[in-house]
């Protein structure tokens, strides 16, 4: 039953989520400004780009071809970013990540963001640069751990990230076989924009004192509907001890309640073939969901 419910989310959160065919780059819909080795600036609507030269479509539809030789750099501008620009005086504040998974976007150089669940965990993400953060976060006192992430751009719509993280579970009490060390890594790629994206990432970590692999994937995507409301979707399935299976899914708003400040509320869905996972038995069990983030 889950997993027919799990296909059926996923499929839907595809429809209302996912990034249009026609949002990616291509000729007709993207404006090149050349800049030429002898100091001028060409701009147009791009025709062609290939090995040799490059079209651009300027005023009264006459077209102008440049030679890659006599070009200094060119700097692109989408239908999508200005489509962007347009509907929202601001972008999503929460791009680098959905409700629990990170998308492939960092924080870029100098930017700090803290985001918590339930008020009962904290996570804090530091954008050391463009293509660098550096990540602490835990649970209470219990539970910390320390990451970094590598993100870079594949194409203009397209970027990959990898994440590694290493922490521990310290309990304060004279219980030395509860208290375990772990290391994860997370591969991920995204496609589209701040304000409207969708990721796949693969997750794989170890645990001190256990002789198993937790793994597993998820996809999560999120769409800025309004300039303070912004929707987001995940799920995800993971394998513990080759038998363990455990899913998660959640359908989560932020809501931008000042420029620095997001509130996030929604539900959350857990499943499992466990039962020691679940409360009463249940196959699946929905909870509600409320966070809150910050950016400085």
């Amino acid at each position: 039953m889950f997993k027919t419910v799990f296909i059926t989310a996923y499929l839907i959160l595809i429809n209302i989520l996912a990034i249009s065919q026609n949002d990616n780059v291509g000729f007709g819909d993207t404006i090149a400004v050349i800049h030429t080795n002898n100091g001028n600036k060409y701009r147009g609507i791009l025709i062609s780009n290939d090995t040799r030269s490059i079209s651009i479509e300027q005023g009264n539809k006459k077209i102008k071809t440049i030679d890659n030789s006599d070009i200094k750099f060119v700097d692109y501008i989408t239908s999508e970013e200005i489509r962007n620009k347009t509907l929202f005086k601001n972008r999503n504040p929460n791009y680098t990540s959905y409700c629990f998974f990170s998308s492939a976007f960092t924080n870029k150089k100098g930017e700090l963001s803290t985001h918590s669940h339930y008020f009962s965990s904290y996570n804090l993400k530091y954008g050391i640069s463009d293509k660098w953060q550096i990540d602490f976060g835990g649970l209470y006192i219990i539970a910390n751990y320390i990451g970094i992430t590598y993100s870079t751009e594949i194409f203009d719509f397209l970027k990959f990230s990898l994440s590694s993280k290493v922490g521990g579970m310290w309990f304060f009490i004279d219980a030395p076989n509860m208290n375990i060390n772990g290391a994860n890594f997370t591969p991920r790629i995204s496609i589209g924009n701040k304000n409207r994206n969708i990721s796949i990432g693969y997750i794989i970590g170890g645990f001190s004192d256990y002789y198993y692999l937790l793994n597993g994937t998820y996809i999560g995507a999120q769409r800025k509907i309004k300039e303070k409301w912004t929707i987001n979707g995940e799920l995800s399935g993971f394998r513990l001890d080759n038998t363990t299976e455990l899913y998660i899914g959640s359908v989560t708003f932020d809501y931008l309640r000042h420029s620095n400040v997001v509130w996030s509320f929604g539900i959350t869905g857990v499943s499992s073939n466990d039962k020691t996972f679940m409360i009463d038995n249940r196959a699946y069990y929905p909870l509600p969901y409320i966070g809150y983030s910050r950016f400085f």
